[in-house]
């Protein structure tokens, strides 16, 4: 693990991304992961910060979004991580993960309908043979969610 003057000196360059285009693909694996090891350890802030230097470098690589993604939505910031799960949907649109993900964080935010939307996205693109216990957790989910927001409706 870092000490924190290594870290700290870390984030400082982090925070120039003008250096981003300097980095070679080495560098980028050795920052993912250390940002990875951080977001295991419950680091989520400084994970934050270096999955978000990640995708300033390397804007087109869904992993980064996914983990600067899931870094927020640890964090509770739930309209942060919604954006960023954006961007890795339009990056891998089949991928049933990023809509869950997605789903999770608008349930979160209370915002049942898009969350109802985005588990409907996640079970149209998963598959039977690869997601079967995505596909449970999404029909288990869709139930759930429909029967709270038709009584939502009903108390209005």
């Amino acid at each position: 693990m870092m000490e924190n003057n290594g870290l700290e000196n870390l984030s400082k360059l982090l925070e120039d991304s003008s250096s981003a285009s300097l980095l070679t693909d080495d560098n980028i694996s050795t920052l993912y992961g250390i940002a990875y090891q951080l977001y295991s350890h419950g680091k989520y802030e400084d994970a934050r910060q270096f999955f978000r230097f990640l995708t300033i470098a390397r804007p087109f690589d869904r992993r980064f979004w996914m983990g600067l993604a899931a870094s927020y939505q640890m964090q509770k910031n739930y309209p942060a991580a919604i954006e960023c799960y954006s961007v890795a949907a339009i990056q891998e649109p089949t991928d049933p993960y990023v809509h869950w993900h997605a789903a999770t964080c608008f349930f979160a935010s209370e915002q049942t309908d898009k969350g109802l939307q985005a588990l409907d996205s996640a079970l149209g693109s998963a598959t039977k043979e690869s997601h079967s216990g995505l596909i449970s957790q999404i029909e288990l989910l869709q139930q759930a969610w429909s029967g709270a927001s038709n009584n939502n409706r009903g108390e209005r």
